[in-house]
């Protein structure tokens, strides 16, 4: 029965493939995330997409989901509970090619998802930097993480002052 529920409520704007239990809401013109993923899905895939933000209630039904689909938005702020909420069956969480600048430990939770970050316009701190030693981080993002803004100041944390540089460049602690 809860999967005929399901099967009645693929967001507007989307196409759901029930057999694997994927939403693909990919090139959708949407602003936000859309109401009404089915709760079974597992892999979502909102890439493409006009999305600014993600608000802390925005997967809070979706314990199933395994791979997330968030490049190619415009996405500059997580709702500090937003990530936090996902579940632990989450394999991948992919974040590339947004506008995000600042993140921290707290707004990611404990996942142990492979994460992209890569291609964002990252302000290189303490905090990004213990943000990327918590995170199961994918090697394309290590390496394509580059600071286009950082504080001035040398003695605040390496690296301090890492303006255009790859975040791989400075060791990690």
């Amino acid at each position: 029965q809860e999967e005929i529920s399901a099967r009645s409520q693929c967001p507007d704007g989307c196409h759901c493939a029930w057999d694997t239990a994927t939403v693909l809401c990919s090139d959708a013109g949407l602003q936000e995330i859309p109401v009404g993923i089915p709760p079974d899905t597992v892999s979502l895939h909102l890439e493409r997409n006009n999305i600014r933000s993600l608000p802390e209630s925005a997967f809070v039904e979706l314990a199933h989901l395994r791979d997330l689909y968030l490049a190619h938005n415009r996405i500059d702020s997580l709702s500090s509970g937003a990530l936090r909420r996902l579940g632990p069956e989450l394999r991948l969480l992919d974040l590339s090619h947004n506008q995000l600048r600042q993140a921290s430990r707290d707004e990611f939770g404990g996942t142990r998802a492979k994460t992209r970050l890569y291609h964002n316009p990252w302000h290189c701190d303490c905090t990004l930097q213990e943000l990327m030693e918590a995170l199961n981080l994918e090697a394309e993002t290590v390496n394509g993480i580059v600071c286009e803004s950082s504080f001035d100041h040398p003695l605040l944390c390496p690296p301090a002052n890492c303006k255009h540089q790859r975040m791989i460049e400075y060791p990690l602690k």
